[in-house]
């Protein structure tokens, strides 16, 4: 059956693909590993209803119940509905608790956050795992030798293209005790490398159609039309054609071709003239002024 998850923010959990291609939308088809990475490789912090504090009256579970953090996260919450009783802990069954031991952040130039865990089993005892999620291009360099890393970037790569926004799961088991790990001074590079792939999680935002009869309007007024967002090229490419900002094989641009943007563009030519023109004038009045 095919369930899209809504999510926060206009998100939507489309599902989890593996090597196979296929979108795997219940989330009880999911596998372990890769629940237990979008479990416990975020950023969330428990709702105030969700804290230790005691409570009056028993509640049915409603919005305030959710998580706080990053729309994603949230929406990928939702499709899992784990316990988080304090940032640094995970209760996924009665038998199974997750405890973040340090985390690697996301950050724009990573691309990923990865995070330190301690896996508590009571049936198969505890272990020390290193999970990572982030953008495709991010994370397959970092599987282990023998991965099929190129079939993966082209798998990924196709499913951008048809305007998802995709994530790459991955993960390993540290053959080390919390103890002698040494947390402290572990560096992200230590951990972040010979990663086993499990899966790419799928997130939509349908687009809305009062925008696209905004965009019509505009371009129907001569408007130069500029869309900016964080999604990877091939995803914004696809947005950007079926809200009608572009035509499909227009040009497009990443923030490191042009120096101090971080965002995509979205451009057709007479809207990169535009552009080019408007960095010159930048360029002429630094120099000016300086």
């Amino acid at each position: 059956m095919d369930t899209h998850v809504s999510g926060g923010g206009g998100l939507d959990v489309v599902g989890v693909v593996v090597e196979d291609g296929e979108i795997r939308s219940d989330p009880s088809l999911w596998s372990k590993e890769s629940k237990i990475i979008l479990s416990s490789c975020h950023s969330l912090y428990p709702s105030s209803s969700s804290s230790n504090a005691p409570k009056k009256k028993k509640k049915k579970r409603n919005k305030q119940d959710e998580p706080s953090g990053d729309n994603l996260e949230v929406a990928i919450w939702r499709s899992l509905r784990f316990k988080i009783p304090s940032p640094d802990d995970v209760v996924l069954s009665s038998t199974v608790s997750i405890s973040i031991l340090k985390r690697f952040p996301f950050s724009s130039n990573d691309r990923r956050m990865s995070n330190i865990i301690l896996y508590q089993s009571k049936k198969r005892g505890d272990v020390v795992k290193v999970v990572t999620k982030g953008a495709p291009e991010a994370v397959i360099p970092l599987l282990s030798a023998g991965s099929p890393s190129e079939h993966l970037s082209t798998v990924s790569e196709n499913l951008m293209k048809e305007g998802f926004r995709v994530l790459c799961l991955a993960s390993k088991l540290i053959h080390q005790s919390q103890e002698e790990m040494k947390l402290e001074s572990v560096e992200r590079g230590e951990v972040e490398n010979d990663l086993t792939f499990e899966g790419f999680v799928l997130l939509s935002s349908p687009v809305n159609e009062e925008v696209c009869e905004m965009i019509q309007t505009l371009k129907e007024g001569s408007h130069h039309l500029i869309m900016l967002t964080g999604d990877a090229l091939p995803t914004a490419l696809s947005v950007a054609s079926r809200c009608g900002i572009c035509e499909i094989g227009e040009v497009g641009m990443v923030g490191s071709q042009l120096e101090g943007f971080l965002f995509i563009l979205i451009l057709n030519e007479k809207s990169l003239i535009f552009i080019l023109d408007y960095l010159m004038r930048r360029l002429e009045k630094s120099v000016i002024e300086k």
